[in-house]
């Protein structure tokens, strides 16, 4: 059944903006591009939902097939159902340190904190940084935000025992921070970037004297979840969200499309390691509703916020036609994999999710979730909001 809203309106979205050059300009038929997301994936996958944003609002959602399949005590999948969001969390990531930076400096009645600040001062004092954290070119939040720390390239160099001790839990990342970074580099993709931000961001409302709490492996990531709710997610009217699968709830588990025996799996993640690169469960229209608020509401992101944004994918994967204000979007996928056999032998036998987030053109935002592998040649989920985006656009 399609669900459609078309009353989310945005308390104080103010005028349409136009960040960081993605033009707010041309028709748009949201109907069309829902029709060609259902049309492509009934049948092709165990469910998703969807909700696409226009002009500041909500103007379609939905959803199809199951949250849950037979072998898990079966539930249909809503545009409601929320599932692990996986790497779509870096994009949930960036809007709240963003939010956060402003947040802090307002209390303060200066500039504390900006993206050009360097990280080491917000380390956990007992870690050890390495080089690049200090000096005439320090590693920044911006570095972090936008993956040109060179943790990448650093990565690539360990041996496999190196690589071993890298985590994005408190001790891989303190070892992260002791072999040092390259601040500039070329973008390379690495989760320690945003993971970093479930410790920094409790550490600067601690150290700023707006938090109390100490910020420490085992309340990190309670700290950090509890400020994303309080701060932002409850002041929208979001459920408090979780990081783990919540059975009793209206939560989908991830399948193998092929294997229709096959148990789902639970993404839940420990607290403690939860948020920043991933952990983070959430709707479809949850997850449109921030991305809308972030993109018209100035509480949220200010003009100068939303433009560094844009223009840098900040928490972003990429941004695709950079300089055609007419075509430049923000994508930002989730892929998460759980074999169920041997992974060497049988590479393919793995139960699957996919997400995908996108900012386009024409005052539209579009969130794709799907909770499992994509069956019989469908598009993965980026590309086919690529493609029903197209399908939907009207006129100039």
């Amino acid at each position: 059944m399609i669900v459609s809203v078309l009353v989310l309106v945005l308390a104080a979205c103010g005028a349409p903006k136009n960040p960081g050059g993605i033009s707010d300009k041309g028709g748009f038929d949201p109907e069309l591009m829902e029709q060609y997301l259902r049309n492509a994936y009934e049948g092709n996958v165990v469910g998703f939902s969807y909700a696409i944003n226009h002009e500041g609002k909500l103007a379609r959602s939905g959803a199809w097939g199951l949250a849950r399949r037979a072998v898990d005590g079966e539930q249909a999948m809503a545009a409601g159902t929320r599932q692990l969001l996986a790497s779509v969390s870096k994009t949930v990531n960036a809007i709240f340190f963003l939010q956060a930076m402003r947040r802090i400096n307002d209390a303060l009645g200066y500039a504390y904190v900006d993206l050009a600040s360097p990280v080491a001062p917000w380390l956990p004092d007992a870690w050890a940084v390495g080089p690049g954290f200090t000096g005439g070119n320090p590693l920044t939040f911006r570095h972090l935000l936008a993956h040109t720390s060179g943790f990448g390239q650093i990565f690539d160099g360990l041996t496999d025992a190196e690589k071993a001790l890298w985590g994005n839990g408190w001790s891989g990342l303190e070892y992260v921070v002791g072999l040092g970074a390259m601040p500039g580099s070329p973008r390379d993709y690495k989760n320690a970037n945003p993971a970093l931000f479930r410790i920094l961001i409790p550490r600067l409302f601690q150290k700023a004297g707006l938090s109390p709490f100490e910020v420490n492996e085992n309340t990190a990531g309670a700290l950090y979840v509890a400020m994303l709710n309080e701060q932002i997610l409850l002041p929208l009217g979001i459920g408090r969200v979780e990081c783990s699968f919540q059975s009793a709830g209206n939560y989908a588990l991830y399948y193998d499309f092929e294997n229709p025996t096959q148990p789902g799996t639970d993404a839940s993640r420990a607290l403690k390691d939860c948020g920043g690169h991933s952990g983070l469960f959430m709707s479809a229209v949850e997850l449109a509703k921030l991305l809308a608020y972030a993109r018209y509401d100035d509480g949220i992101l200010d003009d100068e916020a939303r433009d560094r944004m844009a223009q840098q994918a900040l928490g972003w994967y990429n941004r695709v036609s950079t300089g055609d204000p007419d075509t430049a979007r923000l994508r930002k996928r989730g892929d998460y994999y759980s074999w169920y056999v041997d992974k060497k032998a049988y590479p393919w036998l793995a139960n699957e999710q996919h997400t995908c987030a996108i900012w386009y053109p024409r005052q539209v935002e579009a969130v794709l979730l799907v909770n499992s592998s994509v069956g019989n040649g469908a598009p993965m989920p980026c590309d086919l909001l690529d493609q029903a985006y197209q399908a939907a656009v009207a006129g100039p």
